[in-house]
């Protein structure tokens, strides 16, 4: 009895209907979204978070969805689902997979973990410390597997505290209209009668 509406918010079209909210596919045509399909879209993100179950550890294992699309939960690790993963039908033996390699990824990724939830990883350039808030650079002639808790530390308290940047105004631009030739006066020559 309730009216779908398809909306435009922050991330893309998604379908709200009272308070519940879903949103619409990546490649698919807002035009072709019929009644039933927005039913189904809306029934489907209903069913979301679902929990799979839990590890051998009692984690528990959990598929949602969020801003870059469905992932999987396990305690502190996120594994985003694929393209070719349904986040509806997805069995658990499938979802231990994926978080076990994004564990190893991770792993692979980390190259010191020191207290206080300091830690030195690799990342697209270069090594850099973290302590889940503010990151700072190793330098290159820096060996980042010999770097100690107080080197880590003092590298961290250097770095200046990064916040949103501001972008600059832009400065309007003027417009310049040039001229353009109009009707030109001449002078009258005097002519003579005669």
């Amino acid at each position: 009895g309730e009216d779908i509406v398809l909306d435009t918010g922050r991330y893309g079209l998604y379908l709200r209907c009272d308070m519940q909210t879903a949103s619409i596919p990546p490649g698919t045509d807002p035009i072709t979204i019929d009644a039933n399909l927005a039913v189904e879209l809306l029934d489907n993100a209903a069913r979301l978070p679902r929990e799979l179950g839990s590890t051998a550890d009692g984690e528990s294992v959990i598929v949602t969805t969020g801003r870059f699309g469905p992932y999987l939960k396990c305690g502190s690790v996120s594994a985003s689902l694929g393209k070719r993963e349904d986040p509806y039908t997805i069995e658990l033996e499938r979802a231990l997979e994926l978080v076990a390699k994004k564990r190893a990824a991770d792993a692979k990724r980390t190259i010191a973990v020191f207290d206080g939830g300091i830690k030195v990883l690799r990342g697209r350039w270069g090594p850099f410390v973290t302590d889940g808030k503010a990151r700072a650079r190793v330098a290159k002639e820096q060996d980042p597997q010999a770097l100690t808790l107080e080197d880590c530390q003092r590298l961290l308290a250097e770095t200046p505290a990064q916040g949103k940047k501001k972008k600059a105004k832009k400065k309007a631009k003027k417009k310049i209209i040039k001229k353009t030739a109009g009707k030109q006066k001449t002078k009258k020559k005097d002519i003579p009668p005669g």
